[in-house]
This record gives C-alpha cells, structure tokens and sequence, in this order.
C-alpha cells in the first residue's frame, strides 16, 4: 500500500470546544477550559488515561444547570469524543460527540460554529468507519453553514469542501471531488492567496484525483507547482516540502519512472527524518512508500527491512491493535508472498484481519481489502473454493459501503473472474470480466491503465478459447490505452507486447 501524505483530504478529530458562560461562575469555567486544554495535551501524547482523567474532573466541575444541559456539558461532550476518537473507540466517540451536537444544537442554533464543528467531526468519523453516506450528507449540512459565514472565515469553508471532496474520492465520484476541490481551489487563491499554505495542499488534493483517474498529465504540474511553492516559502529541509517529494515520486513509480522516483523517495525520508524523528507516522510512511518501490523494481532484499522498520516503529509508538500497524502486516505478508512464503504471508494477512474487524467492523472497506489480500493468497496457494468464498465476501461488503458502481466493486469482479479463468470456469470468469469493464468503464473511463488491465485478461482468455482475432483487437486497445497513459517503457506495456 502506497500513501500520499500531509494532505488534507480528511482531517482528523479536530478542535477543543471552549466553554462559555451559561449559568456558570467564571472561575469555574477557567477551571474547566483549562482541564480540556490539558487533556488535549495528553491525548495528543496518547496518554488516554490521564485525559480522561482530567475530562472526567472538569464533568464533576460542570453539573447540569436545574436538569437541563449546558455549554460546559457541551464542551466536556465534545473533547471526550475527541478522545475516544484517538483511542479509535468510534462506538463511544459517536455517543458523546452527538451528545454535544445536540446540546449546542439546542442552546446556540444550527448556524453557529461549534455546531459546525460537531458535524465536521462526526462527518471525520463517519469516513473513519466506512459510511460514507452518513458522511456526505453531514458534510452538505456543514457546507451550507460554513458558506453563509464565509466572508468572516473562508479557512473553515475551504476545511470543509476539502472533507467533502475526499468522501466524493473514496466513493469513486471523482467528477463530484473535482468540482468540489476546484471551487475550494478558487476561494482560496481569492481570500488567503496563492502562496498560502491551504492553497499548496489543495493543489496537492487535486494531483491526487487526476492521479486516481490515470490523468498524469494534469496531475503532475500540479504536484511540481505545489513543491516548487513549498520550496520558495519553507525550503528543502522543511517537512512540506518533504510531502511534495513524496507524492511526486509517487506518481513517477506509478508512471514506472522508478529511476525518477527512488531519489526522490530517499531525500523525502531523510528530511522527515532529521524534522521528525524515526517515530513520527511520516517516517514510517516514507518507510512503506519506498519499500513499494523496491518490491515493483524487484529489489525485495531491500523492501524488507524497511517494512520491517516500520513494523517495529508502530509497535512500538501504536501498538499492535492499530490499523496502521494492521497496513504494515499486509505489506510485510505481500511480499513474503511474492517471495513464495506463503506461511509467513497467511499468518501476517489473517492477523492484519482480525485487527481491522476489531476496530473498523467487518463492512468497512478496508476489511474488505485485508480480505482481499488474503483471497489473492490462497488463489495462488490453489485454495480455490476458500479464495471464492471471501471474494463473494469482498463484494457484499464493497456493495454496501462503497456501492456497485465503485472501482473497488469493479477489483473484487475482476479478482473473481481471473479466480474462474485459471480454474477453466471460461464461462463464469467471461462474466465477471465484462462486469468488471463495465464498472471500470463508467466510473474511471476508458484511457484509464485500470480499465486495460482487465481488457488485457479478457484477451487473454479470447485466446484460450481460440478466438484469436476478437484477443487481438483487444490486446490493441490495451496498448493504445497503456501507451497513452504510462508510456512505452512502463513494465505494463511491455508485458502486453509480450
């Protein structure tokens, strides 16, 4: 799994709801402002004890005013969501979080900016578990609020369609995101300017969606205008511009540009390093960005112990009950697997599972990925009935979270249908191949590298059945599609002409 970092598609939990005066004494309202400010303090720390500790001192402080809640609930409501939001406890994080809604709701109005904030972050954490709907439509309500104070605080508006953006990316609206991101583009140049720091990261978030549909071309002025800036403003040995560094490498490995990529990969690394440490969550996604790189050029003796650096850092700064240290297992067990050892592969893919079925549930997407990393395996392993079952699983779960019109939809047909192809099913894999392109078709187009893929199988199995020249004229457009979008030199193009 490659990353994008420093970004803004989504921002976390953010911001401590002050307290205000509502029946209250002011003494005891600095008491409780500055028990949430030090909590806050601790929960950035990942000390979760101490903060609840100090929130569940301010909540004796607060006491309902004759039965009915007040701000100083609100408030206490709020950042102990916050909290439980770190901890990754979404089911509590939700309860109270809609508690101080509701509060702040009631007493202040659904146009005021700590209501604004509750939606914003309820929205965040909707997008954390997977329900995406619940997210768009929190983000919307948001929207309309941030906009009609928009002239008083733009940053909150420019926030907010940033969020909105990166729901409309994860559900595969990429058109929906454009828009949304290009209007945030517009006021943003208009109210804080272009050397603003809100500016570079949406030039980055728009790289991302032409990234994501295969468009190169566009995204890659974007990225160099976005490092080109950061370099002018902060220099080359700040942490931004290591971010521009990396997402442009990105892009070059994609483009199989690996020669272009490395250098950039490993000076990324080393100024993260020496701003932040070998502990810090971009250390350690520089630590997977170029273990990737490593594992596509086939260099897999140095992609190792760089996953397993990373592996140990999140151990030890996360834990092992962390999606991120879940990420690490599933790209250690990938390669283990290429590497044919395939023990090692099962034992960290399952583990990587359970983790993610703990804390995300089991129909969040990125279960389903975990899933899907393990069906691949036990595909290759010849455990064909087992690898079916789970991609009947995928599926389901990718129809409820992300519908059937997702490109991660159209990944579970395609894994599916290459299931039924190498077990002879040609009927059942010709199937799923079409449903696949269809899909893929609608929802990326038809100069994107994904939708070749799939058309190149599909050739392939047009050839097992002796239809040599409908393989042909699909191993053409497969080429011409390949050819557009990464070029005669990308291992892609060169293993379609073989």
């Amino acid at each position: 799994m490659r990353y994008f970092i420093l970004l803004i598609l989504i921002q976390g939990i953010s911001g401590v709801q002050g307290v205000s005066a509502q029946d209250m004494d002011s003494t005891s309202i600095k008491q409780i402002d500055s028990l949430i400010q030090i909590s806050k303090s601790y929960t950035l720390k990942r000390n979760f004890d101490s903060a609840f500790v100090l929130i569940a001192t301010a909540d004796s402080i607060a006491v309902d005013h004759k039965g009915k809640p007040t701000l100083s609930n609100a408030s206490i409501y709020f950042n102990k969501g916050m909290i439980y939001f770190e901890k990754q406890d979404y089911k509590q994080s939700e309860k109270y979080l809609l508690q101080a809604t509701t509060i702040y709701k009631n007493i202040l109005g659904d146009q005021h900016p700590y209501y604004a904030n509750c939606l914003k972050n309820l929205s965040n954490l909707y997008f954390e578990i997977g329900n995406y709907s619940k997210a768009e439509e929190l983000n919307l309500e948001e929207k309309a609020i941030r906009k009609n104070a928009l002239a008083s605080n733009p940053f909150e508006y420019i926030t907010c369609l940033n969020n909105l953006a990166g729901v409309y990316q994860a559900t595969g609206k990429y058109s929906n995101a454009e828009e949304i991101t290009i209007e945030a583009k517009v006021v943003c140049e208009e109210s804080l300017g272009k050397q603003h720091p809100e500016y570079v990261k949406i030039l980055n978030n728009l790289a991302i969606i032409y990234f994501n549909i295969a468009d190169y071309e566009r995204a890659e002025p974007l990225f160099k205008e976005a490092m080109n800036i950061r370099e002018l403003s902060f220099g080359r040995q700040h942490p931004d511009f290591a971010a521009s560094l990396n997402n442009l490498a990105l892009l070059y490995e994609t483009m199989g540009n690996y020669d272009l990529a490395e250098p950039m990969y490993l000076e990324s690394k080393s100024i993260i390093e020496m701003v932040y440490g070998t502990e810090h969550s971009d250390y350690v996604m520089c630590l997977h960005n170029l273990s990737a790189l490593y594992w596509s050029m086939g260099k897999f003796e140095k992609a190792e112990p760089l996953n397993l650096e990373a592996k140990q850092i999140i151990e030890l700064t996360l834990g092992k009950e962390h999606p991120d240290y879940a990420n690490s297992l599933n790209n250690l067990a990938t390669l283990y697997q290429t590497l044919g050892n395939y023990a090692k592969a099962e034992l960290f893919y399952l583990e990587a599972v359970r983790i993610r079925e703990k804390i995300l549930g089991k129909q969040h997407p990125d279960y389903a990925y975990s899933l899907n990393s393990l069906a691949t395996l036990y595909k290759q392993m010849g455990k064909t009935e087992r690898a079916e079952q789970l991609y009947f699983e995928i599926l389901q779960i990718m129809e409820g979270s992300v519908g059937k019109n997702h490109p991660y939809y159209a990944l579970g047909m395609h894994n599916l249908a290459n299931l039924y192809f190498e077990s002879s099913k040609t009927d059942q894999a010709e199937k799923y191949f079409k449903q696949a392109i269809d899909i893929r078709k609608k929802s990326l187009g038809k100069r994107h590298p994904d939708y070749a893929l799939v058309l190149n199988d599909l050739a392939g199995l047009k050839m097992s059945q002796g239809k040599y020249i409908v393989a042909e004229k699909l191993y053409k457009e497969v080429l011409d599609i390949q050819k557009e979008a990464l070029g005669t030199e990308h291992p892609n193009y060169t293993n379609t002409l073989k």
